[in-house]
C-alpha cells in the first residue's frame, strides 16, 4: 500500500511540469476562451482539444471543427531617462496583430475520441519602431553614425498536437497526445 501511495504521489507531482509552458506561451487558444476565461472543464466545443483533452469523450458522437482567429492591438513604449548621449526620448510601436489562428478537429465515437490541433502558442505584433530603439541608436553613435535607427520585426510560435482519449467509466477518462512546437 505504501508503494502505491508513493507512486500516486509522484505521478501527481509530475503532472504540472509535464504541461509547463514558456514565458511566451499563450493561454488564449481559442476565441471561446475570451467569453469565459475558463475552458478547462468545458465539453461543448472542439477547442477543448487544448484545454480538456480527457473531456473530449464527454461530447456527443460526431465530427467537430473549430477554427478561430484573434486580433491583438498592442502599443509598446520604451523611454530613455537621464541618458547622456540620447537625452530623454520616447520610442513607440503601435502595430496590431491581424493573424493569430487556431484550428482544432475532433472525432468522438462511443467511449473514445481522436483529435488534432494547430495553434499559435506565441506571437508578437509586427513591431515597427520608426524612430528605432535606444540600443540601436547608441550602437550607431558609438560607430560614428547619426544615432537614428529603424527596426521592423515579428515572431510567431506554432504548435501541432495529435492524440486521443478513452472513457473508462462515468467518472474517469484518460487522454494521450503528442505535441510538436514549430
Amino acid at each position: 500500500m505504501k508503494k502505491l501511495t508513493f507512486v500516486a504521489a509522484m505521478l501527481l507531482c509530475a503532472v504540472s511540469p509535464l504541461m509547463a509552458g514558456g514565458i511566451f506561451y499563450n493561454s488564449n487558444q481559442s476565441a471561446e476562451y475570451f467569453r469565459t476565461f475558463a475552458r478547462n472543464a468545458a465539453t461543448d466545443n472542439a477547442d477543448i482539444v487544448y484545454y480538456n483533452m480527457a473531456g473530449t469523450v464527454k461530447m456527443e458522437d460526431g465530427l467537430y471543427v473549430n477554427a478561430s482567429n484573434q486580433f491583438f492591438f498592442q502599443k509598446a513604449t520604451v523611454e530613455t531617462q537621464n541618458n547622456l548621449l540620447l537625452g530623454e526620448k520616447t520610442y513607440t510601436s503601435d502595430n496590431p496583430v491581424f493573424f493569430c489562428p487556431n484550428l482544432y478537429v475532433l472525432y468522438k465515437q462511443s467511449n473514445w475520441s481522436i483529435f488534432t490541433g494547430l495553434e499559435t502558442i506565441g506571437a508578437t505584433a509586427i513591431r515597427e519602431w520608426k524612430d528605432g530603439l535606444p540600443t540601436l541608436d547608441l550602437l550607431s553613435l558609438q560607430s560614428g553614425g547619426s544615432g537614428n535607427s529603424y527596426l521592423k520585426g515579428s515572431s510567431y510560435y506554432f504548435a501541432w498536437r495529435v492524440g486521443g482519449a478513452y472513457q473508462m467509466n462515468d467518472l474517469f477518462s484518460v487522454a494521450w497526445q503528442l505535441q510538436e512546437e514549430l
